[in-house]
């Protein structure tokens, strides 16, 4: 009999057998408390247990669905129905206790950590205020298309169609979850939704509109690049001239990367991001300018250690700064220098396609530097190469305009100081 003190890490280290291991928990929390590692890599909740003389075993649940604390919950409410006389591998009728809009927000944000959601940060930001502090108490399947109308008109009111829009989205992908909650084999939910339509598909998006100056102009981004060094900690300094050299890269894309992450492919620096949504892989070409931004944090030095390439405020090599202080740094840039409110760490993404558009470089070589899907049956399904000269040879052209408008920017800015 294996027993092991249960941590996460501990777990998601274990190699499977071949065949079915149990471990037990080594604190005896729960009498009988173990899961199960099958030969394919499974790990399952269950408690041993004895019931009229006969040695029986009670599922509780799959890991990590159901986390040690769960577990050890469900575990000792086993043991109660043993000492109460009561079998609990035998099936009982108990109806579900009907789920609040706040419960099913709950669950769906618990599924997508399970899936690997690299957006939760922005699905709770978009709903929390704009949906669930409005409908959060109200059983879910009681929800209607006006409540939700109710919702988005009061974020059209304050002017604002594209968040309108987004949050929209979100509300839709909640509501669809809840949907199939009951045939949902990733979490292990007492709660029944008992919705049976969407009540967002009755609600058509908003049209929006993009002004013509929502991004930054190069002298902007040059603008941004030089007077960042006279803005916040090295840290800060690096992440907001990384994310300008990024090729037009989300913020959280480069901000959540460690040392370990810049690697060598086909004799080409790089910087890993992980998958794109359809599965392939995706990486940043170290050009010219990214190398700049992280020499400043003496990148020879660190190279290959597991820590945050950008570290917090309080960060012990562990935790990344925050996507609110790249953003901070960018607006007192913009209100020093009289920059417009549209130049944002999420506009640059815009700002990049747009130059280079205009630059003659075609959409298709602009999506695979930022990793945007090909739609293409053979991309989705076979395709994994990461284009690596293509991005090399795009990163170079990204560079080389960079360098003249920083240039030109610097110039501009020595004649302005010899004049005063």
């Amino acid at each position: 009999m294996a027993t092991i003190n249960y941590t996460d890490r501990g777990i998601k280290g274990l190699i499977p057998d071949r065949t079915l291991t149990r471990y037990y928990d080594a604190t005896g929390i729960v009498q009988g408390l173990h899961f199960s590692l099958t030969p394919t890599g499974k790990r399952t909740w269950a408690v041993a247990y004895k019931f009229n003389g006969q040695r029986k075993f009670h599922k509780i649940g799959t890991y990590p669905a159901t986390s040690i604390k769960d577990a050890r919950i469900k575990g000792a409410k086993v043991w109660e129905k043993v000492e109460a006389g009561i079998d609990p591998n035998e099936p009982v009728d108990e109806p579900k206790k009907v789920g609040t809009v706040r419960d099913l927000f709950d669950e769906y944000i618990k599924d997508c950590s399970v899936r690997g959601v690299r957006s939760i940060y922005y699905i709770e930001r978009a709903l929390e205020p704009n949906v669930i502090d409005y409908l959060g108490s109200m059983p879910a399947n009681e929800v209607t298309s006006q409540d939700i109308y109710d919702c988005l008109k009061r974020i059209i009111e304050h002017g604002s169609n594209g968040q309108c829009n987004i949050v929209r989205q979100y509300a839709r992908a909640l509501f669809e979850f809840g949907l199939k909650a009951p045939f949902n084999l990733r979490i292990d939910s007492l709660l029944d939704f008992g919705i049976t339509v969407n009540p967002v598909n009755a609600i058509a998006p908003v049209q929006g509109t993009i002004a013509d100056d929502v991004y930054p102009t190069l002298q902007d981004i040059a603008c941004i690049w030089v007077e960042a060094e006279n803005y916040g900690r090295v840290a800060n300094i690096a992440a907001v001239r990384s994310h300008i050299a990024a090729v037009g890269n989300r913020g959280h894309d480069t901000l959540g990367r460690r040392w370990a992450d810049i690697q060598e492919v086909q004799g080409t620096g790089i910087i890993h991001i992980g998958r794109t949504k359809t599965g392939r892989p995706h990486s940043i070409v170290r050009g010219t300018h990214l190398n700049m931004a992280l020499d400043l944090l003496d990148a020879r030095a660190n190279i290959g250690k597991d820590e945050v390439i950008f570290r917090g405020n309080t960060s012990n090599g562990q935790t990344a700064l925050g996507y609110k202080a790249l953003n901070d740094t960018w607006r007192k840039i913009r209100t020093d220098f009289e920059l417009t409110d549209n130049i944002t760490p999420k506009t640059m993404r815009r700002a990049w396609k747009t130059l280079m558009g205009d630059a003659g470089v075609s959409l298709e070589h602009r999506n695979v530097l930022q990793g945007h899907s090909n739609n293409s049956v053979a991309s989705r399904h076979y395709d994994r190469s990461e284009q690596i000269d293509l991005k090399v040879e795009m990163t170079a052209k990204w560079d080389e305009m960079l360098a003249a408008a920083i240039t030109e920017y610097r110039l501009s800015k020595s004649k302005l100081y010899a004049v005063a």
